[in-house]
Order: structure tokens, then C-alpha cells, then sequence
């Protein structure tokens, strides 16, 4: 198998993890949570602010750091590629040292005369607040990426991407052109709440092509793009009795529940909304095959499954969404049923939040070990 991990840049976060709630409310005011751009300035001041607050510095970025887990998932069995750009300086370096140690081929990564993204990552009590600096020169652009890339023997190619892709014009329609043309998969992570937002158009029209396999967002990205659909589109859950829904705390706010169903009739596979620590939901595609469905029902009677997250501690959820999006894919990818993906997602998102910043460690890894025994996958440490 071959999986092509396409991202606009590379990052490096920057993760502050801090208990102070007057420290967050002093740096971001009531704009604490969510992700917004910077320009180099004003990261250097942010970083300036927290110099008294212990800082990790880990590749990062939502591509990258589903790549780096899936190459260490699939090491037995397939490769992993990455393409984007990165800066020729010590961010740089340190970025491509840890694609490297876990298996991600970075031999298409594109060098820059600029600096690597940098994204300093605030983290107050469970809330995250993101900051992003990229420079204009080190994103990948469309005429960055040829068909030759994506054409593969493999008998299960996959390409996964990022809606960040949509901030530079052109980029995601080339990807999805380029890897339909060629016959792969396409997994597409939504990227941010702010995102979808300022992107909505954009997004739901790519969506509406009917090229894109699998789409996986947040319950807050879930709830900004439901907000668009009308209420003909809602989804409602009619599997009483099921095994893991039983267990399921409260019903979706409706936008949630429509976006799901809009996301659900866009994909050919499945539809995927993450819920933190509550789990996730799945709803099959157009084009589900018989095999991913099994365990799952027919969609007709079960449109979605909600498939509870497990019970950890969690110290920072840096990561997790990535972390849940490998573990998701690599099911796919080895052929596993919607339902067994979910568990592997969930296994990963659990593993990645008992770990600060975006690297797994060897205690999270032995942890997916033993937790994605259920779903017949097994893995090397």
C-alpha cells in the first residue's frame, strides 16, 4: 500500500502548558481557543510572553503528524510519503529528523529560502489556543505538485490531505485532480473551525464533486459547517438497542447531526465526526462496500454509529484529532470495517492525549498496541 500525505507547509509547534488562567486571559483576551494566523512579529512576542513557561518544540502540523503515526502503524506493510515545504533552518532540520525517525519518505519535501511554519499552542486547563505563522514563500503552491507523484502500482493507494490546502488558491482542486486521475483514495481532515468558516464555500463545493472518500472533522468544525445545511438534511439515529450506542451521553446539537448527513452523502465512504472525549461518530458513504460495513447495519436502517471514546487521563489533547485520523485511516488500509477504523481512531486519539505536544512516546505506543488488538491490528514498537 501507498499512502501520499500532501500538507501546505510544515510547522513546528511551539506547546506551553500552563494552569494560570489569568496567563491565557492576559495573552488572548476573550479570543482564547481556537486557531488564528500571525504574522512573524507577533509570534516572537507570544513566545517572549511565555518565556517563563516551559515550552516543548515538536514537529507538528495536521499532515505531518498524521504521516509520522501512520508510517509507525503501517511499517510492516506500506509506505508513507509526504509533500510540502520546508525552511532551511534549525526548525526545518528538527522537523525533518522526526518525519525521518519514524519512516516517512521526505525525499518530495521541498526546501525553502525562508523560515519553517512555526504555531505556538497555549494550553490552560484543557482549552487550547493556537497561533500560526507561516511564511508566504515556504507553502506549497499548486505548480509544486506533478501527476507523477501520485501515481503508484499499489494495489491500496491513499492520498490525505488537509482543507488548510484551500488558503492557497488552487492547491486542494489540484490534489483531488491529480489523485483521482491516478486512482487513489482520498481522505480529507477539515482542518479548523476557522477554516470551515471563512472557507465554507470553497469547501462545500470541492465536497460536492463526490471525490473525496473520507471526510473527518471536530464537533466544532461539525457545528459550524452544519450551521449552512438546511434541516431536510438532518440525521437521525434509528439503532436503539445497538452496543455502543447505549452508552452514547446526550444527542448531537442539530448542526452537528446535519453536517454529518451532508458530509455522509458527499463521501463515497464514510463521514466521520470526532467528539473529544465522549468518542466519535460514523456515518457510511455513498459508495460504502459491504465488507466496511459489517458490524455496522445497512444505512438505511443505521445511518450513523456513535462509538464511545476509552477511559484515560488525558494530559494535553495536542494532537489527538491527528492521532484519531491515522488510526482511522490505517484501518482502512488494511482492509478493516468502518466500525473496527473507529476503534482504531479512538485508540490513537487516547494514546495521544496521555502524551504533551503531538509525539507519541513509548508508554502511548504500547498503549495502541494493546488497544488495537481488538480490531486485528498488530504493530511493531
Amino acid at each position: 500500500m501507498d499512502v501520499l500525505a500532501v500538507a501546505p507547509a510544515a510547522i513546528v509547534d511551539h506547546v506551553a502548558t500552563t494552569h494560570d488562567p489569568g496567563l491565557a486571559k492576559d495573552l488572548f483576551g476573550k479570543c482564547q481557543g481556537g486557531s488564528k494566523r500571525v504574522n512573524q512579529e507577533e509570534l516572537e512576542l507570544l513566545l517572549r510572553a511565555l518565556r517563563h513557561v516551559p515550552i516543548i518544540c515538536r514537529p507538528a502540523g495536521s499532515v505531518p503528524s498524521m504521516a509520522r503515526n501512520l508510517a509507525k502503524i503501517l511499517a510492516d506493510s506500506g509506505g508513507v510519503r509526504l509533500v510540502t515545504a520546508c525552511g532551511d533552518d534549525a526548525n526545518g532540520v528538527l522537523f525533518l529528523e522526526s518525519m525521518n525517525s519514524t519512516g516517512v519518505d521526505t525525499s518530495q519535501v521541498l526546501h525553502r529560502q525562508a523560515p519553517t511554519g512555526q504555531c505556538v499552542i497555549v494550553s490552560c486547563d484543557g482549552q487550547r489556543t493556537m497561533r500560526t505563522c507561516i511564511h508566504p514563500e515556504c507553502r506549497l503552491q499548486p505548480h509544486d505538485l506533478a501527476l507523477e507523484q501520485f501515481q503508484n502500482r499499489a494495489e491500496t493507494a491513499w492520498v490525505f490531505t488537509s482543507a488548510y490546502t484551500l488558503y492557497t488558491d488552487g492547491l486542494l482542486q489540484k490534489i483531488v485532480a491529480y489523485a483521482s486521475q491516478s486512482g487513489r483514495r482520498i481522505a480529507l481532515d477539515s482542518a479548523s473551525q476557522e477554516l470551515v468558516s471563512s472557507q465554507r464555500s470553497a469547501l462545500c463545493a470541492l465536497l460536492e464533486q463526490g471525490c473525496i472518500d473520507v471526510c473527518i472533522c471536530n464537533e466544532d468544525e461539525a457545528a459550524q459547517l452544519g450551521q449552512s445545511q438546511p434541516a431536510s438534511t438532518d440525521l437521525r439515529a434509528q439503532h436503539e438497542g445497538s452496543e455502543w450506542t447505549r452508552s452514547q451521553p446526550h444527542a448531537l446539537p442539530q448542526p452537528h447531526m446535519r453536517a454529518l448527513s451532508y458530509l455522509a452523502q458527499q463521501c463515497k465512504i464514510a463521514a466521520v465526526v470526532t467528539l473529544g472525549s465522549q468518542g466519535c461518530l460514523v456515518s457510511p458513504g455513498t459508495a460504502a462496500s459491504q465488507e466496511q460495513l459489517q458490524g455496522f447495519g445497512s444505512k438505511l436502517t443505521v445511518p450513523h454509529c456513535f462509538f464511545p471514546s476509552m477511559d484515560v487521563k488525558a494530559v494535553d489533547c495536542t494532537g489527538a484529532g491527528d492521532a484519531f485520523s491515522s488510526g482511522f485511516i490505517a484501518g482502512l488500509c488494511k482492509g478493516r470495517t468502518l466500525k473496527q477504523c473507529a476503534h482504531l481512531g479512538c485508540a490513537m486519539g487516547a494514546a495521544a492525549v496521555q502524551v504533551v505536544g503531538s509525539e507519541l512516546d513509548g508508554a502511548a505506543w504500547q498503549y495502541f498496541q494493546a488497544n488495537a488488538a481488538p480490531a486485528g491490528l498488530s504493530i511493531a514498537i
